[in-house]
């Protein structure tokens, strides 16, 4: 099937991937915590793979928390990995098959923790690191189980390694012989089954060697043993140990094919190579990994990754190929946005593009490049933005079925896009200004800033998308919300919660910084981590309504521009995501009902309290217009957009949509 379908959507893809596996039949295995998925190659047709479903803790999950995948041949493999339980136990998940991965059966293996490393043979040898039974909070002996039978009966090693920490790869040879690392540094090898063990010197063992000792990879590959010690990559005779650098390795990532008769490494400047019999590169990949890895293996012809923008990757010297994971069934992506210029609408998952027809009854999909979408603006009939947050800005024409970077918006780390009578507005910049004040526990996670200018701005376009020229330039401010007043005067809000207003003049703009937050302002300033909704009724009096992380709502209002807030009650300022113009003011909704704000006056619409999805509540999550002139809202019940909702402002009929 063509990826070019236009009934092919994104892949639903919930949790952090753990695994990517390669079945000797070619087909590529997706694991991780909350499910796991296959196709018959990376760029083809993506589906929720055949492992029975568990029962834990957040309800029957097919294959929660498998996190490894092997196979012995072409017909048996196993599945490993474990889920949290209550009151902090654990339960072992080994899942067997024997025709390919078409049917699992769940192996009583008699060990009660999760499975940390497996190594299996084609001879139908195989070995599982298992920690003892018990609270998380136990300590005790990590124990290899071995099988000899592709999987269907298990038993320990006759001692368990001396092993500290957890086991970071095991690499076994046969039933009784193999190897062990773990993550603190140490390497053991036993040739007897467990009756005795030899500690193998790693690397951090050599006089002068600088660092923790931590392991992150260990393997086997034809005479060598390769170690990746404190991210540098080390290699061994297998003989006779001598660790030395591989040249040209020394911050890489490394891995072998199943088979061990290939070796492929991924270096700083993210290529692919695959190395030789004598450890030196013999192919380099013509493209380059766009993110930081999630996750990687590789099959027989090549290496495969799935990185931090779920972008999949299957690279080699016979065959180059990335894609996004997507589906022509039923687990696809919810729509995270819609919007409408004059044509039909508009709706966007995370890496899939959509238009609908019939006002959001059914969508088809509509090709955009390669970016995520973190945001879309409808320009035209045809015409949209969508832009990644990380510089990536894209004018999709599908009339023409092009998708054209937008020149004057390159490598500027837009997050909105505002519309105010044909008139556009992109704003962003300095996102990683959030930083600078975190009140609870924030977390930060890997690249979350990527690609984020070093100062704030707004760009605007009277061209549809075309072209687009420069507004503001904010040094102290990134842009997270922007208002457009009837005047043209805009309002711009930064992360941590500073104030500025532009204003139009004969000559171009002026802007005026009103509010700048620092450390001696921080209980005087419209601080909210995640901002949800910035509404003006006049030039003098506004609203900023957002969240702060695990604090929950804030309200705030101005009755000066913004010189000054304060904090008021929730029922003073009711609605909780971004206004949309509508008619002479502009709508929002809060938990149950779409609102229309005007003159500084809050009106109800529509109560949508009465509609659920699985006897569960809807929460409102955003709403758009149509050409028609009714009102789509999406509702949410995990999240995601479970439902569309339409309301006919003339007659009050609300009907869901799908």
């Amino acid at each position: 099937m063509a990826r070019a379908n236009p009934h092919w959507g994104e892949l639903e893809i919930w949790a952090r991937v753990l695994g990517i596996s390669a079945a000797p039949n070619g087909d590529i295995w997706l694991v991780g915590f909350s499910g796991h998925h296959r196709a018959d190659r990376i760029d083809g047709d993506w589906a929720v793979g055949t492992l029975p479903l568990v029962d834990v803790w957040m309800g029957p999950t097919r294959g929660a928390s498998i996190g490894m995948m092997g196979f012995f041949d072409d017909s048996a493999g196993l599945a490993a990995g474990g889920s949290l339980l209550d009151r902090g136990r654990e339960m072992v998940q080994v899942m067997r098959t024997l025709d390919g991965g078409e049917t699992w059966q769940e192996v009583d293996v008699g060990f009660g923790r999760t499975a940390q490393a497996m190594s299996l043979t084609s001879e139908g040898h195989g070995w599982v690191s298992v920690p003892p039974a018990g609270s998380l909070t136990e300590r005790g002996p990590i124990q290899v189980y071995r099988t000899t039978d592709h999987g269907r009966g298990w038993t320990p090693l006759y001692e368990p390694p001396p092993t500290s920490s957890a086991h970071v790869a095991l690499h076994a040879e046969s039933a009784l012989s193999g190897y062990v690392a773990e993550r603190s540094g140490g390497i053991y090898r036993t040739t007897d089954g467990g009756w005795s063990w030899e500690e193998v010197p790693a690397p951090s063992s050599q006089e002068g060697y600088g660092g923790n000792g931590i392991i992150q990879t260990f393997l086997v590959f034809g005479d060598w043993l390769v170690v990746r010690q404190d991210g540098r990559v080390f290699a061994s005779p297998r003989d006779s140990v001598a660790w030395a650098p591989i040249p040209g390795l020394e911050a890489a990532i490394v891995t072998t094919t199943p088979s061990g008769t290939r070796l492929f490494a991924v270096t700083e400047d993210r290529r692919v190579h695959e190395l030789g019999p004598d450890l030196a590169s013999v192919w380099t990949s013509d493209r380059a990994i766009r993110a930081p890895l999630m996750a990687w293996g590789a099959s027989e012809d090549g290496f495969l990754a799935i990185d931090a923008d779920r972008r999949l990757y299957h690279l080699g010297p016979e065959r180059s190929v990335e894609a996004f994971a997507l589906t022509s069934g039923p687990n696809r992506a919810s729509l995270r946005g819609v919007g409408q210029a004059e044509g039909d609408l508009w709706g966007f998952s995370e890496r899939a593009l959509y238009t609908s027809p019939d006002e959001g009854v059914t969508w088809l999909r509509v090709p955009h490049g390669e970016s995520t979408i973190a945001g879309l603006q409808a320009l035209g009939r045809d015409e949209a933005l969508i832009w990644d947050g990380r510089g990536a800005n894209v004018l999709v024409d599908r009339a023409s079925g092009t998708a054209m970077p937008v020149e004057d918006l390159e490598g500027l780390d837009v997050v909105g896009v505002v519309e105010h009578h044909g008139t556009w507005y992109a704003h962003g910049g300095l996102q990683h200004e959030s930083a600078r004040r975190v009140d609870v526990a924030r977390t930060f996670t890997g690249g979350e800033f990527r690609g984020s200018r070093d100062f704030g701005f707004v760009y605007r376009s009277d061209d549809a998308g075309l072209s687009w020229s420069r507004v503001d330039h904010w040094e102290e401010g990134g842009v997270m919300g922007l208002f457009v007043h009837e005047g043209g005067e805009l309002t711009l809000q930064s992360y941590t919660g500073s104030i500025r207003r532009v204003r139009p003049t004969a000559e171009g703009y002026e802007a005026e910084t009103l509010l700048l937050a620092h450390s001696d302002n921080r209980d005087e300033v419209p601080y909210v981590e995640m901002e949800s909704t910035l509404y003006f009724s006049d030039l003098e009096t506004g609203v900023i309504a957002g969240a702060i992380h695990y604090r929950g709502h804030f309200h705030f209002r101005t009755r000066d521009g913004g010189r000054s807030w304060e904090v008021v009650e929730e029922d003073e300022v009711p609605f909780r995501t971004p206004v949309v113009r509508w008619g002479d003011g502009h709508l929002s909704l809060d938990e149950e009902r779409i609102l229309y704000l005007r003159d500084g006056s809050v009106e109800e619409l529509a109560d949508l309290s009465r509609f659920r999805v699985d006897d569960l509540a809807l929460g409102l999550r955003g709403l758009t217009v149509t050409p028609e002139g009714h009102i789509l809202v999406m509702a949410t019940t995990n999240g995601r957009a479970d439902a569309v909702l339409r309301l006919d402002p003339e007659s009050g009929q609300v009907a869901v949509l799908n």
